[in-house]
């Protein structure tokens, strides 16, 4: 049995997940490098903000960056002065998971201690099979190793010495579904990929089985997934991830596709352009929602491909529709064009790009002096990415390949505040090249203690300017902290905990300035994280859930950890400050998500312990269906409401014969609504759950007859949008329908039935000879034409 995500999470939970993807402090290790994919926002420029108003930034779901960020080298004052491997350190970092198991493709990040902010840099590897992430060459020193799901841990390198450093991470994210292709036939050897959305990258995780089904396991929260197959259009970026998800039952649509699109890029002298990237996206058809072609037409991945050296390219499994065709070299103007694309491979294209504009300038700090090496980074709008390019020794930069119009320049130095500025490109030479003023950076400095003056180590500080972009750093082992930021910036210093998902600072101070000197932020002894607290978690008997999660509220239901609980039940949260707390079940999607296990107060470095916490049986609904006649239904929609006050209570069908509903469920009276639009004589019902064994709920109904109708203009007419419908029943009843540019689709009992256009200047009718024995949804086709 199945319970599938939901895709509308309850208030609470949505919230809170909204609310941890937006916390900097599981993202310190993600800096942004610029925006490579639809959008053309500079990093931490747009998204969620998290607490001070710092941004972070977003990627849109089915965007496709082309180039994957690299994995960063070391900041340069933090190498060696001596190159031989001797004045090296070496890391091994072993990924274990809660039972000790070695857990593979994770990314693990390491970043040096000193004066680590967002804007420092960070180097990545992946655990291989072992569950080792090896990092050959690091500077000697300190340094922090993080990975998503883990607490954070600092280790010591000592020159040519090797180290290593266990981490465990919390039970991963959960998936499982299948392929099907367009007709809901399972597709197998499909290939499932993850993308990650702070850097694009993608990384094959799963092939589905004969039967099309998949299951996987994923420990980088935020992350996309989708389904592709050669032939087959790739199935859109649906699903979404974050801490506490489970997607079960989720279904990628890959649907076959014939069409092939080959053609050249060339340049104004008719040369072939190599290294052109080209991006294709299916576009709505006139008259139609971009959502009823997402319903419809569910496979809206952006192909992508480069040109040869004669440029040349070539697309293959493409739908047939309207194309969508951008093309981007460094060197040209970007261009768009639309490609009606016909089924097989007959579509030919000759695409001609422009030089485009150039932009020239030169950056300066707020003294006037020139800052060689900055990075230059001018958006574009979607899908074009964005141009780069780096300033010289003095300061001047030139960007290539820029078409007009308004745009947006980023300008980004070490030694000074990131800035930008928007730019008005008309296509003429410039008189003169445009200044960027970068405010030089000053050194905002303080140190985190307790009430007792002792220094407090391995916190997250955390700098929000009133205007501008904010920083993180943690506390070293002397409690002290460093920011570079810019003169005359008015801060908030808010300090959190590093192994929590605190969305609540244990103290903050208004008002810092970079020349008021050491800030001295004092945890109070009532905020101090000192507390610990365990417990042994048992299930109810007859169910099996290792992947079990569970989250820690203040009163107030905002979050303060989440935490994984390993197989044998055991679970420990710490540290944390002395206070009331709520701890309850995590897990969208999950039969026990939502149920609050105990309610506790903890006394400075107490450590607590709370004994064995039996959760509560869920309420597991199981369905089935059939219609009068004896026909097994295997899909159907339906809705839950609380029969005491209506409360929604989310969705209760069918996929597949399997049930699916929204998690958590109470016990109680229920009316359930069968949705008619499926084939089936819509009903309520009045149902009784109870916790524990599966509640049987057995409907029987009067099958429908299915059909589809699909409304076509006449030679020289276009049908306008919203044109309405008149459905004439055969009891005499009539219902108007309004046409979005989708087929009308209607669930009718056996009969005749008229179907006609209601509009002053257009005619056309169409009788419906409805069959409810029918298996397979009657389609028609509804001509309109010009009314005489």
């Amino acid at each position: 049995m199945k319970q599938p995500s939901s895709r509308r999470a309850q208030p609470g939970i949505a919230t809170l997940l909204a609310a941890l993807v937006a916390v900097a402090i599981w993202h310190w290790l993600a800096r942004e490098e610029g925006p490579e994919g639809d959008g053309a926002a500079p990093p931490l420029a747009t998204g969620a903000s998290i607490p001070g108003g710092v941004p972070l930034a977003t990627a849109d779901e089915l965007a496709t960056p082309s180039h994957p960020r690299q994995a960063l080298e070391p900041r340069a004052d933090s190498d060696p002065a001596d190159s031989s491997p001797a004045a090296h350190a070496s890391l091994r970092v072993h990924v274990r998971g809660a039972d000790g198991a070695a857990i593979a493709a994770v990314r693990v990040g390491v970043a040096p201690a000193k004066g680590f902010t967002f804007e420092g840099d960070a180097i990545r590897a992946p655990s291989d099979a072992r569950g080792i992430a090896e990092f050959p060459s690091l500077a000697p020193g300190t340094w922090l190793v993080h990975a998503h799901g883990a607490r954070l841990r600092r280790v010591t390198l000592l020159p040519g010495e090797p180290a290593s450093v266990e981490i465990e991470l919390a039970p991963g994210i959960r998936v499982s579904g299948r392929v099907v292709d367009g007709e809901g036939l399972a597709i197998a050897d499909a290939e499932l990929v993850l993308v990650d959305p702070r850097d694009a990258a993608l990384q094959s995780i799963a092939t589905s089985d004969p039967a099309g089904r998949f299951a996987f396991e994923v420990h980088e929260d935020l992350a996309s997934c989708f389904a592709r197959k050669a032939g087959h259009a790739s199935s859109a970026t649906n699903m979404r991830l974050g801490f506490g998800a489970e997607l079960l039952g989720l279904e990628l649509v890959v649907e076959r596709a014939d069409a092939e699109l080959h053609g050249v890029v060339l340049d104004a002298a008719n040369r072939g352009i190599e290294g052109v990237e080209l991006v294709a996206r299916l576009r709505a058809p006139r008259g139609t929602s971009t959502d009823a072609v997402r319903r419809d037409r569910p496979a809206l991945r952006w192909p992508r491909t480069r040109s040869a050296a004669d440029g040349r390219f070539s697309f293959r499994g493409l739908l047939a529709g309207e194309l969508e065709l951008s093309a981007v070299h460094p060197d040209f103007a970007p261009a768009t064009r639309l490609v009606p694309i016909e089924p097989y491979a007959g579509n030919r294209l000759e695409l001609s790009l422009d030089a485009g504009s150039s932009l020239r300038g030169v950056v300066r700090d707020d003294a006037g002096a020139r800052l060689g090496a900055a990075t230059i980074e001018v958006g574009m709008p979607p899908p074009h990415g964005a141009r780069r390019a780096r300033a010289d020794a003095q300061g001047e930069f030139v960007v290539h390949g820029l078409g007009t119009g308004s745009v947006t320049l980023w300008a980004e130095h070490p030694d000074a505040v990131r800035a930008s500025l928007s730019v008005e490109i008309d296509g003429e030479p410039a008189a003169k090249p445009i200044e960027v003023v970068l405010p030089s950076k000053t050194r905002l400095h303080g140190l985190v203690l307790d009430e007792r003056g002792a220094p407090l180590a391995d916190l997250v500080v955390l700098a929000s300017p009133k205007d501008g972009m904010g920083a993180s750093t943690v506390s070293g082992p002397d409690g002290r902290f460093a920011f570079g930021v810019g003169h005359g910036l008015v801060h908030e210093l808010s300090v959190y905990v590093a192994e929590s998902d605190a969305l609540v600072p244990l103290v903050t101070l208004a008002g810092a300035r970079a020349d008021a000197g050491e800030h001295r932020l004092v945890v109070p002894e009532s905020r101090r994280p000192s507390a610990t607290v365990r417990a042994r978690l048992t299930l109810p008997a007859g169910y099996d859930e290792d992947r079990l999660r569970v989250a820690l509220h203040d009163p107030e239901e905002k979050l303060v950890q989440i935490r994984g609980v390993a197989g044998s039940g055991e679970l420990e949260l710490g540290p944390l400050a002395p206070g009331t707390y709520v701890l309850s079940t995590l897990g969208v999607g999950s039969r026990f998500h939502g149920d609050e296990l105990a309610r506790f107060t903890l006394a400075p470095d107490q450590t607590l312990d709370l004994g064995t916490i039996a959760i509560p049986a869920p309420v597991v609904p199981e369905l089935r269906a059939r219609t009068s006649k004896g026909r097994v239904i295997d899909a159907l929609d339906g809705h839950l409401l609380a029969l005491a006050d209506r409360r929604d209570c989310g969705p209760l069908g069918l996929r597949n014969g399997e049930t699916h509903w929204r998690p958590p469920l109470r016990p109680g009276e229920y009316t359930l609504q069968i949705d008619d639009g499926a084939g089936f004589a819509g009903r309520e019902l009045q149902i009784s759950l109870r916790a524990g064994p599966p509640n049987r709920l057995d409907v029987v109904l009067d099958a429908r007859s299915r059909v589809i109708v699909t409304p076509r203009a006449a030679d020289g007419l276009t049908l306008p949008d919203g044109l309405e419908f008149e459905l004439l029943h055969q009891d005499g009843v009539r219902s108007v329908r309004s046409w979005d540019g989708s087929p009308l689709r209607f669930s009718l009992p056996d009969g005749r039935h008229r179907l006609a256009v209601r509009h002053d200047r257009l005619d056309g009718a169409i009788e419906i000879r409805a069959d409810a024995q029918q298996a397979e949804p009657l389609e028609l086709v509804l001509t309109v034409t010009a009314r005489r």
